[in-house]
């Protein structure tokens, strides 16, 4: 076993070397100009190229790609996905979401609906990889979106397709007729990926029946920082639901509006504590003129004082 081992490493090195020659040559590599392969090394290729690009961007990736072509990886790579032990089919599907051609894209999507979650994950994220923004429909069917970890796995998957895919997301978002929790994923996604052109949706989208939809248009609308958003997230400071109040005193945190400073400072004695703390967070984060407002409570024996207290002392705002 250990020579065997051994063995293994010593070819990994081989084959890495040759990707580390096809960086840096000047011209094309050909099958000519690289060492001869057998199936036996297919798997050592896999593992080598998935480690060299890890950390490879734009042309660089395009260079391995065309030396994994020279040795005829792909078909090697969708047996694997078809029929092989779980990780080994893994690492095959996410080589294979660095190419760029239809075959490729065909396995990814037939794959996105694998059994196995982390086979379907590596799927996924092989396909927002690719930017496959007019499959984000049959991406979406293909999740089981009925529990939290499928949300946040989901969101996680839309926001590597980037602003492209924006257009997309907002309509997902806006799907009153779609699953609540894609919805979210969606919303999730747009604020991660920070674009302004999803800021009047997003407003509208503050007012929606569902709070949770409310509450995450709202964090989202604090993460992208424009400050049209500012009158929708201050009003929402009013509404009967604590969790959409208290998303709103978080985002105005981020925003930091001026005319906000008066109804933050109002929520100071808010009924719900987490509230109390968003809101004395949220003015703190205002700098000098927050602070001051805290301060100003500091000294009055209520609750509105305490949160004030206890926020400037663990912040360090305290004079």
């Amino acid at each position: 076993m250990e020579q065997k081992d051994a063995a293994h490493s010593v070819r990994k090195q081989e084959i890495t070397r040759c990707f580390y020659a096809a960086l840096k040559s000047p011209v094309p590599l050909t099958t000519e100009s690289l060492i001869s392969v057998t199936d036996a090394d297919r798997p050592i290729i896999m593992r080598a190229a998935l480690d060299m690009l890890r950390f490879l961007r734009g042309n660089d990736i395009a260079h391995i790609l065309s030396i994994l072509a020279l040795w005829h990886m792909q078909p090697y790579l969708e047996r694997t996905i078809q029929k092989a032990s779980k990780g080994r089919r893994i690492q095959a599907v996410t080589l294979l979401g660095y190419f760029t051609d239809h075959t490729s894209l065909d396995v990814l999507l037939h794959t996105m609906r694998d059994t196995n979650t982390y086979i379907q994950l590596a799927a996924l994220r092989g396909l927002a990889r690719r930017g496959s923004i007019t499959h984000i429909k049959e991406i979406v069917a293909s999740l089981t979106t009925t529990g939290q970890t499928n949300m946040l796995m989901l969101s996680d998957i839309l926001q590597h397709f980037g602003t492209p895919a924006v257009a997309a997301l907002i309509a997902l978002a806006n799907g009153n007729d779609i699953n609540s929790e894609v919805r979210l994923a969606a919303l999730i996604a747009l604020g991660s990926i920070g674009s302004l052109e999803a800021v009047t949706s997003l407003i509208t989208l503050t007012t929606d029946a569902n709070e949770d939809i409310r509450a995450q248009a709202i964090t989202a609308l604090g993460k992208i920082g424009d400050a049209r958003a500012s009158a929708a997230i201050i009003a929402r400071l009013n509404e009967d639901t604590p969790p959409v109040r208290i998303h709103a005193a978080k985002a105005l945190g981020m925003l930091q509006p001026v005319a906000a400073i008066p109804a933050l400072a109002a929520h100071l004695s808010d009924p719900d504590w987490w509230v109390r703390f968003r809101a004395a967070e949220a003015l703190y984060h205002f700098g000098d003129k927050g602070i001051a407002a805290l301060q100003s409570f500091s000294n009055q024996p209520n609750e509105s004082g305490l949160m004030a207290r206890q926020v400037l002392a663990e912040f360090g705002g305290a004079t």
